[in-house]
């Protein structure tokens, strides 16, 4: 699938508004789609104990294959336009869900989502995120449901707004969920949300994730001093804050583009041919190029405790849907366009920390921020050296160490879909499932252990995973930590209420039939 022209079609369902920071006088534009989002993940536990998906796969994705309009492809990776994703409703269709009793709904989930839920299933509650909270006026939820049985593939039932109109709107198979975030890891799957909702639903069953990464640097050490808990930060973040107001005008920082996409296969004759063609909605920023760099610092204290350099800033977007705007971010680049592969922006990243280049790694693959609405990227990357600690006064150095062991608290909290991908992935790199003390240093070479893991791109993923250790960690890390210490006890009204929204998704009850 390419984009082939541009559309002169100015009908879409993209429109913009703008608001101004009356602290700062900032006046930021906003593209929004006036859709709430929900994301189910039907789900069940084979016979050996593994935990099988329901998503939807070959779903039409035109904008990974949009042309370029600002910054290079760095990493070279490119998609057919056909991807694996969660299937996805309106909000309120699940809201209707929920107030029916086990038979409706049941008759509900078969209708609509095509995957019958079990006998005693109910709609369970994940991770909230905003895909893009500087730019994008949307919010995402998780649901799961369980089903007893097997469904086999069939083709998706109501696929959403944005994939209608091309040959072919995509199917709905199982997957094994370990062989999809190996998928992730790889980059085959560029989805900033399918880890960690398959982390959180590992968690609840408690089945173990086995991790299939190697990031191979070492971290320094610094004499922390000034060590922020994760409790305060959800005091400020409970503040009503409303600095954000609408205004008349525009910023100018986001244009909204319609093109036509096409749909090519092969003829009888083995040529290429279009298939089908639709016009495509979509934003691009006007003050930034397409990539943007997402880093996470890390450094161990003189203890061996892992401490991940945090930002807060106050975002227009989850202002409107929480009523503060207060969030938990990580330090990020646009990258400008004279980064033009993966050293280059290694090198930027280690220019704005002022350290050297051997100390920025990568973290992961890249992917997308919200693939139905712009081609913008993300790619991560970790930075190990302890002077970022100490630069002061700069937007994008960390405003503060935490512990990496207590983040587990802000994945369960609407968030930014970066900073929960990217802590995830620390975690799932990097802790125990119940203590979450340190697993092993990055420096650790796991690519001998995994060296019988397998991918075909045909199938999307399949194989086995062979030689991973035993004592890999379970769900990544978004287990809650077993025993609090005594610093966290002090303020714990608050972090109770916390803790409470994932232990209740932990242990929910069946709904009475």
């Amino acid at each position: 699938m390419l984009e082939r022209r541009a559309s002169r079609n100015k009908k879409g369902f993209i429109h913009l508004r703008s608001v101004r920071d009356e602290r700062t006088g900032k006046i930021s534009d906003i593209a929004t789609r006036d859709l709430e989002i929900a994301e189910i993940i039907p789900y069940r536990i084979d016979e050996h104990g593994r935990l099988k998906i329901y998503l939807h796969e070959n779903l039409p994705r035109g904008l990974v294959n949009a042309v370029p309009r600002s910054g290079r492809n760095l990493d070279g990776k490119t998609w057919s336009g056909h991807l694996i994703e969660v299937i996805s409703t309106p909000v309120n269709t699940v809201d209707e869900w929920n107030r029916l009793d086990i038979h409706k709904l049941q008759n509900k989930t078969a209708g609509v989502i095509g995957v019958k839920a079990s006998l005693d299933a109910i709609f369970e509650d994940g991770p909230g995120f905003y895909p893009d909270p500087y730019r994008i006026d949307e919010r995402l939820v998780t649901h799961y449901f369980r089903t007893e049985n097997f469904h086999a593939p069939y083709n998706a039932v109501h696929p959403m707004i944005d994939s209608k109109g091309f040959s072919y709107a995509g199917r709905v198979r199982e997957f094994d969920a370990q062989d999809i975030l190996n998928a992730i890891a790889v980059g085959l799957i560029p989805s900033p949300r399918l880890e960690p909702q398959i982390l959180a639903i590992s968690q609840k069953n408690k089945i173990q994730i086995e991790v299939w990464d190697d990031m191979p640097i070492h971290l320094s050490e610094v004499k922390a001093e000034d060590i922020k808990d994760v409790p305060s930060l959800f005091k400020k973040m409970l503040i009503k804050d409303t600095r954000f107001k609408d205004i008349k005008g525009s910023a100018g920082n986001i244009r909204v583009a319609q093109s036509v996409f096409v749909d090519e296969g092969r003829n009888e004759m083995g040529g290429a041919t279009s298939l089908a063609a639709r016009d495509m909605e979509f934003i691009h920023a006007e003050d930034a190029t397409v990539n943007t760099a997402v880093v996470m610092p890390l450094v161990k204290d003189l203890s061996g405790e892992i401490l991940a350099g945090i930002c807060t800033e106050y975002l227009p977007v989850p202002q409107r849907h929480r009523g503060s705007g207060l969030t938990a971010t990580l330090p990020s680049f646009a990258l400008p366009k004279e980064v033009t592969d993966m050293d280059s922006a290694r090198r930027y990243i280690a220019e704005k920390f002022r350290i050297d280049a051997k100390f920025v790694a990568r973290m992961g693959e890249s992917y997308y921020t919200h693939i139905g609405m712009t081609p913008h990227r993300i790619f991560p990357f970790v930075v190990s050296h302890s002077r970022f600690a100490w630069v002061k006064g700069v937007t994008h150095g960390a405003s503060q160490l935490t512990p990496l062991r207590n983040l587990w608290k802000m994945l369960y909290w609407d968030n930014h879909d970066s900073f929960i991908k990217i802590t995830a992935m620390a975690y799932k790199n990097l802790c125990q499932d119940s203590s979450l003390s340190v697993r092993w240093n990055f420096d650790t070479n796991l690519s001998s252990s995994n060296a019988g893991s397998r991918i075909s791109g045909s199938d999307y993923v399949s194989g086995s995973i062979a030689d991973i250790p035993s004592t890999m960690p379970k769900a990544g890390g978004i287990a809650p930590v077993s025993s609090p210490s005594s610093a966290e006890a002090a303020d714990s009204e608050l972090s109770a209420k916390t803790e409470q929204k994932f232990e209740n998704f932990l242990t929910l009850k069946p709904k009475n039939t």
